[in-house]
């Protein structure tokens, strides 16, 4: 044995733990994604929000819009404000219960149409229709896909922008399926991005896909990384390493 090099070391019973590399690509979280959409045709008036890219605020004004069915509901709202009015003069509770039912079925309807509810206020207490509507921002977060243009017209159901969050990023990857034992959801990962050198980004494992793909045999993994520095972005290429929980009782040999 002696002449063969061969060494003996005792195996002993303990811990073991190891890290799962990986790699992928950021994107953009979809329910950190939304939509701007048109329930209403008509006309936009002034664009304020214009440039892809472009950091908006939630609540900040994207647009003004004129659409003759909203104006035609403003005009009904307004009328119902007034019969409101009038049947609160008459004292008559059943009167007033009514006119205040239709009211409110009229404002339910400006609401679905997209007009904010402190424009339907000013209506209220004016009694006088908003030519153009404005329409304001749902998230804060980076305009994209800007599809619409100062006096362009605009069809219901289209989508007149997006607005995406990017304060936190999935990260997709893909692991092997003999990776899978180790891998939960909830573990701890660190990644690492090549435009940043020296410096990690945590997060952790969100979702493991029940299916494999049978060309690869590999499982798809998506982890969640906080981005609140804005200075990672979707597309960015990553090295990540998922932290497992160490298994108990495991016989360990040496690497030797």
């Amino acid at each position: 044995v002696q002449n063969m090099g061969i060494q003996t070391q005792k195996v002993t019973i303990g811990p073991l733990s190891r890290l799962v590399h990986t790699v992928g690509f950021l994107k953009v979280p979809a329910p950190r994604r939304y939509s701007v959409t048109i329930r209403a045709g008509g006309w936009i008036g002034k664009l304020y929000a214009a440039t892809n890219g472009t950091m908006i605020r939630k609540g900040q004004k994207l647009f003004t819009l004129y659409s003759p069915r909203i104006v035609a509901a403003e005009n009904e709202f307004i009328a119902a404000q007034q019969s409101l009015l009038a049947a609160c003069k008459t004292g008559n509770s059943g009167v007033i219960r009514d006119a205040r039912e239709l009211r409110t079925s009229v404002a339910m309807r400006l609401d679905y149409l997209g007009v904010s509810g402190s424009q339907v206020k000013k209506i209220e207490h004016s009694l006088r229709p908003m030519t153009f509507v404005s329409f304001y921002s749902p998230a804060t977060g980076c305009l994209v896909d800007v599809n619409v243009r100062q006096k362009s017209r605009i069809d219901a159901g289209k989508t007149a922008m997006r607005i995406e969050n990017l304060q936190s990023l999935w990260l997709d990857s893909y692991i092997y399926e003999n990776q899978i034992p180790w891998v939960h959801l909830g573990q701890r990962v660190t990644a690492r991005i090549a435009a940043f050198p020296g410096r990690s980004f945590t997060g952790k494992v969100v979702f493991i896909d029940p299916f494999e793909n049978p060309a690869n045999h590999t499982i798809a993994v998506r982890m969640v990384l906080d981005n609140s520095s804005h200075n990672l972005r979707p597309g960015m290429y990553a090295l990540a390493n998922i932290r497992t929980q160490p298994r108990q009782h495991v016989i360990l040999a040496p690497r030797s």
